[in-house]
């Protein structure tokens, strides 16, 4: 009992130490900065790997923290001769992002990074490449295209990714030979796993204006590239979707729309189709391109969907966005949860598409009204939208949708929402007339800081109108309202008061000049107490109404004395104004508005000149995703190459070493034999299973050191098995290096390769 008592306790004292050298090595960085360096640089410096293990996760977590660990490069660095794999991928990463603080230092470990290029695990031959290409130091270029010619070749699909990353890094580095390294590139956008074509082609994007002809891997892949971009990742279908696109406007003739009467070629400009009744007749190869598109559209990953339209906008018709049902896409993108710049991104991209056509969002219309919750860029959006779908099917729900969220959502969203009512307005002139009469209604409801901006919709609904020539007395009913609408108890700001009285006065001439004297009349009350804004906009009313007054002087001698009176006081009071501006127009404004009227003719011009029309468009603020649907024109039909360079190119086929990690599968016709035996085993093994029973300690620690015993005796058979086998590898190893000193590297490869299998 003594004796089963004493390996419990020394059970748990082994238990307790690994628990105790755990903590202390999850606290290691939280030790003093005084006191951290000495500590990691012992760990580094242990001949215990573990030690050496632990001090490496230090130094990584460290810097994954921002701190920094260059002063610990030595003292890595000499890790990298270790026989544990994991310390050295750890000394790779370190290398990668700190070789260029000290770079002769760095050299030393070349020669171990590149015999890790033959190693049997696959981790450490794809980070040895990727850390090569990321020491760019010109004396390592060399070595570098060695290592990523032997890599191109290697048996593992995760090594030949490896290795296109590296080519990419690589591109990067000053006087290297950049076209022996896009040659390597060509070779693996052949390759037969997919997973290697796509990681060469974000290579491709990435470097395919460093060379001069960047497309010529792009001629023999075409096709296939076409039938294998559904089993890529989403990133690798948005970049082939790119080069493809642009591939197919430089190389493939432009597709023809084929109507009853005629048949043309597809416009730059979508508007210019006469109508939506047609059929499309493309070259083989952009047919290929775009019915490989169709399926994606069903993806999770929105930036695919946004590189579908970008296709479609650039090689096809309309009527692609309705039958690949990418509008419907779009649009779900827009109430999906979603990133706030996702949902910004598919907006952005379904605007570019309404200002090419809108009937393929018009059906989608009431997806686009606003929810309490939509940022402030989401909403604006939303409403531009939405005032670019409007026609006379959909104008009464639009147009009330607007009406509603300029009163009931958060000012800078109805700020908006006015803007869109201005836009729609100009549907017809019955909108504009309703549009009109509700912005005059709702100056005495609107939020002070909203009356500028519903002001500036109800001057350009007015000047629409006097434009035109229509309607003149709708503008004189709405000048009436506005000058009602001054001496009621309403809470105006300066810019607003001051905007009402510049329209009275822009239009006093539409009204024949009866509502303007009346309004200065009532305003010379208060002048002295009004903001500088508004005593000038008065002065600018009593001189445009003296210059129609001259022109057009009635019949009533005493209404002319009043307004002559009139003008001359506000030219007094304006003279010893606080502003320097007004007092500078007072005088100019006397000058021009002489008694005599000598200058009669230059102040109508000054005074009565029409006033431009306020722009209720659009925004015009660039945003990040516009410059992305940019493509190159169409190139000339004449001078397109033939067909035949499309021709398919073989596919490249992996070698197979004896470090590959592949499984050899068994003949066709043993499988079932083998599978039977395989089950058969499984089976009575499964019917040879121990039977337990309770046990006291003594019994349970009898059996244990039992186990122990003949665990020993077949260690030690093991480990002789293990000398005799590493004995073999040793023999074999050296016959593979003096045979290698004897021939060239390509026949070296060949002969390892040989002697492997």
């Amino acid at each position: 009992m003594a004796e089963s008592f004493s390996k419990i306790s020394s059970m748990l004292a082994r238990d307790l130490n690994i628990e105790l050298e755990s903590s202390a090595s999850s606290r290691l960085t939280d030790i003093p900065s005084a006191k951290r360096p000495q500590e990691i640089a012992k760990l580094l410096n242990s001949r215990n790997d573990n030690e050496v293990l632990r001090g490496m996760r230090c130094v990584i977590s460290l810097s994954s923290r921002g701190e920094d660990v260059a002063p610990y490069f030595a003292d890595v660095v000499k890790n990298i001769t270790s026989s544990v794999d994991k310390i050295n991928v750890l000394v790779m990463f370190y290398l990668s992002r700190y070789a260029d603080v000290e770079p002769e230092t760095a050299l030393l470990s070349i020669n171990s990074i590149q015999k890790l290029l033959s190693s049997k695990n696959i981790r450490l031959r794809c980070t040895a490449i990727k850390t090569l290409s990321n020491i760019r130091i010109n004396s390592v270029v060399p070595i570098l295209l060695l290592s990523i010619k032997k890599v191109v070749s290697d048996p593992s699909a995760a090594v030949r990714s490896a290795a296109a990353v590296a080519i990419g890094n690589a591109m990067e580095i000053e006087d290297i030979d950049r076209p022996q390294l896009f040659g390597y590139l060509a070779k693996l956008l052949s390759d037969a796993e997919t997973s290697v074509v796509e990681t060469a082609i974000k290579t491709y994007y990435k470097v395919r204006t460093q060379v001069s002809k960047r497309w010529e891997p792009i001629h023999g892949n075409f096709r296939r590239l076409c039938r294998i971009v559904s089993e890529m990742d989403e990133w690798g279908q948005v970049f082939l979707i790119d080069i493809l696109t642009d591939y197919c406007r430089k190389f493939l003739p432009k597709p023809t729309l084929l109507f009853q009467n005629q048949e043309i070629e597809l416009p730059v400009h979508y508007s210019d189709i006469p109508n939506q009744e047609y059929e499309v007749i493309a070259d083989k190869d952009l047919e290929l391109f775009l019915t490989a598109l169709k399926p994606l559209v069903y993806t999770r990953h929105e930036v695919v969907i946004i590189a579908i339209s970008r296709a479609l906008l650039a090689l096809a018709p309309p009527k692609y966005f309705t039958e690949y049902q990418v509008n419907k896409a779009l649009v779900n993108l827009t109430s999906a949860n979603k990133s706030r710049q996702s949902i910004d991104f598919a907006l952005i991209t379904i605007r570019i598409i309404i200002d090419a056509d809108k009937s393929v969002f018009q059906p989608y219309y009431k997806r686009f009204f606003l929810f309490s919750t939509d940022s402030t860029s989401v909403a604006q959006h939303k409403l531009e939208i939405l005032s670019s779908l409007i026609n006379e099917d959909n104008a009464k729900f639009i147009i009330a949708e607007l009406k509603y969220t300029s009163l009931n959502y958060r000012p800078e969203i109805a700020y908006q929402s006015i803007k869109a009512l201005g836009r729609c307005s100009q549907l017809s002139p019955e909108w504009t007339r309703a549009v009109l009469k509700w912005a005059l209604q709702q100056l005495h409801h609107m939020d002070v800081s909203l009356t500028s901006e519903l002001l500036t919709v109800i001057r350009f609904l007015i000047q629409q109108k006097q434009a035109k020539g229509e309607d003149r007395l709708e503008i004189t009913k709405a000048i009436y309202h506005l000058s009602l609408i001054l001496d009621e108890d309403i809470e105006w700001d300066d810019d607003a008061k001051s905007t009402v009285i510049w329209i009275i006065g822009e239009f006093t001439g539409a009204t024949d000049n009866m509502i303007g004297p009346d309004v200065l009349r009532r305003l010379l009350k208060t002048y002295s107490s009004e903001s500088a804004p508004v005593r000038y906009q008065i002065l600018v009313l009593a001189a445009k109404v003296y210059s129609q007054n001259q022109d057009h002087q009635s019949s009533d001698e005493y209404a002319n004395q009043v307004i002559f009176q009139m003008v001359q006081h506000v030219l007094h009071l304006a003279k010893y104004d606080d502003s320097y501006d007004t007092r500078d127009r007072a005088r100019m404004f006397n000058v021009l508005l002489s008694p005599d009227n000598s200058n009669k003719e230059l102040a109508a011009l000054f005074f009565q000149v029409p006033k431009p029309i306020p722009k209720m468009g659009k925004s015009t603020e660039a945003n990040s995703i516009d410059p992305y649907f940019e493509t190159d024109a169409w190139s000339d039909p004449e001078r397109l190459p033939a067909a035949s360079i499309r021709e398919e190119l073989p596919v490249v086929q992996p070698k197979v070493s004896a470090f590959s990690n592949a499984t050899v599968s068994p003949p066709a016709g043993n499988f079932s034999a083998i599978s039977s035996q395989q089950s058969a085993s499984s089976k009575v093994a499964s019917t040879q299973k121990r039977t337990y029973k309770l046990q006291s300690l003594d019994e349970f620690f009898a059996e244990e050191s039992e186990s122990d015993e003949s665990s020993d005796s077949g260690s030690s058979e093991e480990s002789d098995d293990e000398e005799i086998e590493e004995s073999e590898e040793s023999e074999e190893s050296e016959a593979e290096s003096s045979e290698e000193a004897n021939t060239s590297d390509d026949e070296s490869d060949t002969g390892l390769l040989k002697n492997e299998v």
